[in-house]
């Protein structure tokens, strides 16, 4: 069910002409927001502006979309969006070679569309016609393509959602593990001598202390980067992935990182001290030491 409000709704009755805009809020999984309108000029709603693109503009892309649908039901409606623009620059990075690099991934998309009397004019407010998330992105070599799906694909879960395990069945940092990912956030600095794999930084932590965490690149050719903690040594500080970055990193290049954690009740207690949190059962028995009562 779509909502507008009754100045909106006053003039898609009784206007026999108006104006139409769609809008995008892009919403990327460190917070960063980015508002676009499919317009030749920009626009303000709900106190935020909305940016156009300019011819060979490098802060905002030419967006494109598909067409959506509203049914009755759970059915997850999906949307597909595609951005132009091979010079437009996302944290000084390629639009393409950013996408590649994974700054959409997970990133969620709402498309409002406002209906004027006058140019400009958005005091009626605007009907949201998509909010969900990006499912997929394919980058090429002038365009990015989003296939996002409606926040309804998140009722597509396993049931019974908690279940009887040795290892806890929350996810660092979610709501259940009640920790909040600022406070283990740490801020670092890449050395000489990377590759694409391995790294030095200037991390001091204990060995092993950020395996299985997550790193994010904040500057140089990586930026916007993310990649998983294979391990990592106090000596030197040295950090390993697991998936072969796209380029190495360069000497004095930024990055955040937090760590990981197993899910064991040890790893809670000791590096977390969080163990009112935990959600496994270490002292289920194994499966080889349990048998059947009465059976052959």
């Amino acid at each position: 069910m779509k909502t507008a409000s009754g100045t909106l709704t006053n003039i898609l009755n009784l206007t026999a002409d108006y104006l139409m805009a769609d809008l995008y809020t892009v919403t990327l999984w460190d917070g960063t927001v980015y508002r676009w309108a499919a317009a030749d000029t920009d626009l303000v709603l709900g106190g935020h502006t909305f940016s156009c693109p300019t011819e060979q503009g490098t802060a905002v892309p030419l967006v494109e979309r598909g067409p959506t649908k509203c049914v009755a039901g759970l059915e997850v409606d999906t949307l597909d969006v595609v951005l132009r623009g091979a010079a437009v620059l996302l944290g000084g990075v390629a639009l393409p070679l950013a996408a590649a690099n994974g700054v959409f991934d997970g990133a969620l998309v709402r498309l409002e569309r406002v209906f004027m009397a006058t140019w400009g004019n958005t005091t009626p407010g605007s009907v949201v016609l998509f909010s969900g998330f990006v499912a997929a992105v394919t980058p090429s070599s002038t365009s990015v393509q989003l296939s996002c799906k409606s926040d309804l694909e998140r009722l597509l879960v396993a049931m019974p959602r908690n279940t009887f395990a040795p290892n806890c069945t929350h996810v660092l940092f979610d709501a259940g593990c009640a920790l909040t990912r600022a406070t283990y956030a740490v801020n670092g600095t890449v050395g000489g001598g990377a590759t694409v794999t391995t790294f030095p930084t200037n991390l001091t932590q204990a060995d092993g202390y950020f395996e299985l965490g997550v790193l994010a690149f904040t500057s140089g050719a990586l930026n916007g980067v993310r990649a998983a903690v294979r391990l990592y040594l106090n000596a030197a500080g040295t950090v390993t992935v697991a998936v072969t970055l796209p380029v190495a990193p360069g000497n004095g290049d930024t990055f955040t990182i937090v760590p990981g954690c197993d899910k064991t009740q040890a790893t809670c207690t000791a590096k977390f001290s969080n163990l009112a949190h935990y959600r496994g059962f270490p002292f289920v028995p194994k499966a080889e030491s349990t048998r059947g009562v009465g059976g052959a």
